[in-house]
């Protein structure tokens, strides 16, 4: 059982006695390989940061569409769907803070005790990755035991307030660059005299400034969820209204000539309602899947540490756009071509913005949480193919993973969540096991070439089209919004009631060798104090590593 697990974090890279701790893409490799791997992980990372400064000169492609998932009607999402969709909202409750450090990632195995949530994330310490742990295990238990046995809505408010205090640093944020953003709004409508959307802006900014203070008095704490309630009662009756799609016009840019402020208007008011999704989702699973709630375990898996500076220049010979052009294997007349038009671009400081992200103190790569869980599966010492729950191969995550991690799971046999596409050169490789066999070489250097030919395409493409790739905001504004979850908890899903076979082969794992620190749900009440009243009903600009 995996309570008989020693009490220490998982760490990725200690996984099994043939990994090491993470470290540069240039660690511990056979002797005839170094010099491959050295030389392809230089080009990807050059690319990447290439991609990054030629992003600066132009526009991007999308600006966060609205994007609804309306799955009200049961033939229209499979089981497996709607257990995706849970695993992203509860994966998103534990991302509590702007940056990229605390974004999350989920996927649930078959215990022989029962369900087994692995849970990784960014950057986040050990001492942080114990408290997400402990967030997640009584978030499960408060919905899986409703201990004050609530009727619906104010067991949705329960649970919400519950996700809204331990996420209360990016609620801060949110609530503020709403009220920012109101105000810009509502100085253009009087610009252009539309007095009735100026009014109903002006209903939405009394209801979303208020107290942000959930620790000097119960009374204090209390007061600050019934206004967050009352602020997306708010949001949430801006639906289908004239409102809302005036908001929508405005935000895609017709015939205006200021579509910013609308359009971080919206995504603001759509990051805040997510919260209720997930409290909504969390509790709907629960009745479609009461054994995902009993008897499960919490294994947190540590994050990995930066690499160094993937790229070194010297002052004397810094880093060029036309270097990196020449280092990519193109045959002289496409060289010829991409050197050409860069050459404006040259001019208005395209190697000097480059060069300003090579010197970011901060262009250390990490793994991301996604491939955290997914390279320590791999590194068990058993097949991980039958290890999830209910055999649904699918990592949740926070945040749509970003266009490397997309290649990454490429051709795998488990599923993420679809990219929003952004590029982060801060992005890393897990580290090959420090006794790698010729074939786990081989199929390392074959996806960092793999890597490298894709972002070759991608800084190609780039231009050729002059049109950017990815979205301002990593979090979809309407990502997977529910219409109505009553409909979805009628189906049933079959549920496999013999645990894996497999997964026993973790009793055996000694300090160092495990995946994970095990915390076996016991019946230990932890409930957030909150009103009973009843409730109807990527994010901005983040850092590289991102959020």
């Amino acid at each position: 059982m995996f309570s008989a697990l020693p009490a220490t974090n998982i760490d990725a890279a200690e996984a099994v006695p043939s990994t090491i701790g993470p470290k540069a893409l240039d660690c511990v490799e056979l002797p005839s390989t170094t010099s491959r791997s050295e030389d392809t992980s230089s080009l990807l990372y050059q690319l990447m940061v290439l991609e990054k400064a030629l992003n600066n000169f132009y526009n991007t492609t999308q600006h966060g569409s609205v994007h609804k998932t309306n799955i009200q009607g049961e033939s229209l999402i499979s089981d497996q769907q709607w257990f995706s969709f849970f695993m992203n909202k509860l994966a998103q409750a534990c991302d509590s803070e702007r940056g990229g450090k605390t974004v999350s990632a989920i996927t649930i195995l078959q215990g022989l005790d029962g369900p087994v949530f692995l849970l990784a994330s960014n950057q986040r310490d050990d001492d942080e990755l114990d408290k997400a742990k402990s967030f997640v295990e009584k978030l499960l238990r408060l919905v899986g035991d409703n201990p004050d046995r609530l009727k619906k809505k104010p067991r949705v408010k329960q649970v919400l307030n519950q996700i809204l205090e331990f996420g209360i640093k990016r609620v801060d944020l949110y609530l503020k660059y709403l009220e920012i953003h109101l105000d810009e709004c509502i100085a253009c409508c009087s610009m252009n005299a539309d007095a009735e959307i100026k009014d109903e802006l002006e209903k939405l900014k009394v209801v979303t400034v208020f107290p942000r203070d959930i620790v000097s008095t119960t009374n204090a704490r209390l007061k600050f969820f019934s206004d967050c309630s009352t602020l997306i009662n708010a949001i949430l009756a801006m639906k289908n209204t004239t409102f809302e799609k005036y908001i929508t016009k405005r935000a895609i840019g017709d015939n205006v000539s200021n579509p910013e402020p609308w359009r971080e208007l919206r995504h603001y008011c759509g990051r805040l309602f997510s919260y209720r999704q997930a409290a909504e989702t969390l509790l709907a699973a629960q009745e479609r899947w009461p054994p995902l709630f009993k008897s499960f375990t919490v294994f947190p898996i540590s994050s990995g540490t930066r690499m160094p500076k993937p790229i070194r220049t010297i002052p004397s010979h810094p880093i060029t756009a036309a270097q990196i052009i020449k280092n990519m294997g193109l045959d002289t007349e496409q060289m010829e071509f991409y050197l050409l038009q860069i050459q404006p671009l040259e001019r208005m400081g395209l190697d000097k913005g480059l060069q300003s992200i090579v010197a970011n103190p901060r262009f250390r790569p990490i793994i991301h949480a996604e491939v955290l869980i997914h390279d320590c599966l791999q590194r068990l010492p058993v097949d991980p193919e039958h290890l999830y729950w209910n055999n649904w191969k699918y990592i949740g995550s926070s945040k749509p993973t970003c266009r490397l991690c997309s290649y990454y799971f490429e051709g795998r046999d488990v599923t993420v969540r679809e990219s929003h596409n952004n590029l982060y050169p801060s992005w890393r490789l897990p580290d090959l096991p420090e006794h790698a066999n010729e074939t786990a070489v081989d199929m390392h250097l074959s996806l960092l070439a793999r890597l490298k030919d894709h972002m070759r395409n991608d800084i190609e493409r780039l231009i050729h089209e002059k049109k950017r790739a990815g979205k301002r905001h990593d979090s979809l504004t309407y990502s997977g919004a529910i219409e109505d979850v009553d409909d979805l908890t009628s189906v049933t899903c079959s549920v496999s009631g013999t645990p894996s076979t497999l997964i026993s082969e973790l009793e055996n794992c000694q300090v160092g060798t495990t995946c994970g620190t095990p915390s076996q749900s016991n019946n230990d009440d932890w409930v957030i104090a909150g009103e009973k009243s009843d409730i109807s009903g990527e994010d901005e600009n983040d850092s590289s590593d991102g959020a």
